[in-house]
């Protein structure tokens, strides 16, 4: 046998190798149930960190999340990432026990910092926040969107925080 022929099999055999292994992966991941399924994409996102996490499948497309983390912002991204999938309802059970306890007058105080530094030259005055038990709450009118976004992705992490709504609506 000529070397020619020696490292066609070898190229052959190193492919047939690769794709029984793509393919095994593949058909290892489609056996996983939804609710495995759900777990690992949430594990494999580097910005959620929840402890003890469990997600279980309740049936009729209902998914209930369970766990513990520091930042309210770990459960928004979680459900978000459930989201992803044929799922119809996301309950979260995710207690949130922040690192650092702050009063909601501090926290309302850090938050308001934040718009003041993403209005960018806009105004967000008829922008309204109110935080309660470390329950955030964000209300009124802008034409931006991605500024109420940013306020909004700037609250979820901020220490205290154990739940955030964004009921602003944008005007056209």
């Amino acid at each position: 046998m000529k070397a020619s022929q020696v490292r066609l099999i070898m190229v052959c055999i190193s492919t047939m190798l690769l794709l029984a292994g793509v393919l095994g992966s593949m058909a290892e991941e489609k056996s996983l149930s939804l609710a495995e399924q759900i777990r690992s994409k949430i594990q494999q996102n580097k910005n959620i960190s929840i402890s003890n996490l469990v997600v279980t499948d309740e049936g009729k497309g209902e998914i209930k999340l369970q766990g513990s983390t520091a930042y309210y912002g770990s459960v928004y991204l979680a459900v978000r990432e459930a989201a992803k999938f044929p799922i119809t309802l996301v309950n979260t059970e995710i207690e949130v026990i922040p690192q650092v306890a702050k009063s909601d007058a501090d926290i309302e105080k850090e938050i308001r910092a934040e718009i003041k530094i993403i209005q960018e030259g806009f105004s967000l005055k008829d922008i309204d926040l109110t935080v309660k038990d470390g329950d955030v709450r964000i209300t009124g009118t802008a034409t931006r969107k991605d500024l109420v976004d940013k306020i909004m992705n700037k609250a979820i992490w901020i220490s205290g925080v154990v739940y955030a709504r964004n009921e602003v609506k944008i005007l056209k």
